[in-house]
């Protein structure tokens, strides 16, 4: 215990020695003391850790950096971008150009479809006008259609019947539908203010777009309904109190009887053998 003593006064006294050679500098503990609050704050406000108040500085610093070289920065940007410009006109105007170009084929190829689908008459036309320029080009088009002669074209999407839409949506599909990926093109009243021919025809089409997608045809012709693979028959009934509609999948026989109820409104012995020569 002596020894331990003595060992402690030894202690005492070297760390009396070492405190009396200190000097208390108050203007550096002050100077400590005020960066010390600092970086509490900026902790608070960045951190949690003092390395992240560190990343923020290097970053702001990066973009003094880059705020102090704008001018330079900026005639670099002004002169991609005029060359960007010049670079986007010029595909604005080969665009437009091959945009042109097709158009009169395709009125040229339209035509054609539309004598078979009893369009005899109309007339579709491509409207090209500028516009400012987006993804799809310079270009503002539209199709404008004339259903009889001595009409004004019209917008197409103003002027049409819904069975004239069908049958020009049938035209256009028949001329771009080849080889593009699988699709659904519904037509709804195709068969209004046709017959004979022209219904067959309108059939053959439906018949040949269904190679290259799905197509879904709503038709009271026979010559039209005799061309699908797959036939449903859409009904309503009473049931209770409330009128349904029920759609069933006819089979070979009933869809021969189906179509013969087309031909004559009845099935009899000579429309249920038209409806079978038909489905042949």
């Amino acid at each position: 215990m002596e020894s331990s003593y003595q060992a402690v006064k030894e202690f005492s006294s070297a760390c009396d020695r070492y405190a009396g050679s200190l000097e208390f500098d108050e203007e550096r503990y002050n100077i400590l003391s005020e960066r010390f609050t600092q970086l509490k704050k900026l902790m608070k406000k960045f951190g949690p850790s003092l390395s992240d108040v560190i990343r923020y500085a290097e970053e702001a610093a990066e973009q003094l950096g880059s705020i102090e070289n704008i001018g330079f920065d900026k005639e670099k940007l002004i002169k991609k971008s005029a060359e960007l410009e010049e670079k986007l006109q010029k595909e604005c105007a080969g665009l437009s150009a091959a945009r042109k170009s097709g158009a009169k084929k395709f009125e040229t190829a339209i035509s054609t479809e539309f004598a078979e689908v009893g369009l005899n008459n109309a007339e579709l036309k491509v409207m090209i006008a500028e516009k400012p320029v987006s993804p799809d080009g310079a270009d503002a088009v539209e199709f404008y259609i004339r259903t009889n002669v001595g009409e004004e074209a019209k917008p197409l999407s103003k002027t049409a019947s819904g069975g004239e839409v069908s049958r020009i949506m049938l035209s256009i599909k028949n001329i771009t539908g080849a080889g593009r990926e699988a699709e659904i093109s519904v037509f709804d009243e195709i068969d209004s203010g046709i017959s004979g021919r022209i219904a067959e025809k309108v059939g053959e089409k439906l018949f040949k777009l269904s190679g290259s997608r799905q197509v879904i045809a709503i038709t009271h012709l026979p010559a039209i309904a005799s061309k699908g693979d797959t036939h449903f028959s859409v009904r309503k009934k009473v049931s209770g109190s409330r009128t349904v509609v029920e759609v069933v999948r006819l089979d070979k026989k009933h869809r021969a009887e189906e179509i013969s109820s087309l031909i004559t409104g009845k099935s009899g012995t000579a429309s249920k053998k038209a409806a079978e020569d038909l489905l042949d």
